[in-house]
């Protein structure tokens, strides 16, 4: 991709782009945490970086907190992908008790 490095970049040129599809939002995602990773440690700007939540927002998949984890859109989306097995421990606290009942394999 020619051009300006992509966090010199403008949003609105960041977005034509994912819109034409010229770029996806997970190459950004993932430049931006490369970003920050290469250069936090010296210019401590981040209290807390959700790398795996981004990556899963800009792959457009649903992301829950714990706290969100027992209701029904949490399980829905997790029944969605048709587990086979799962491997838990103490998750009960946590999450809908179907949640164990439902990969094909059990739990």
């Amino acid at each position: 991709m020619a051009g300006p490095p992509l966090h010199e970049r403008t949003i609105a040129e960041l977005s034509a782009q994912i819109h034409s599809g010229a770029l996806s939002p997970v190459e950004l995602t993932e430049h931006l945490l490369a970003r920050i990773e290469r250069y936090d440690a010296a210019l401590n700007a981040f209290r807390l970086v959700l790398g795996e939540r981004a990556l899963a927002e800009a792959r457009d998949l649903p992301v829950f907190t714990t706290r969100e984890l027992k209701k029904t859109e949490a399980f829905a989306a997790y029944a969605g992908v048709k587990p086979d097995l799962n491997v838990m421990a103490f998750v009960t606290d946590i999450l809908a008790e179907q949640v164990l009942y439902e990969p094909a394999l059990g739990t």
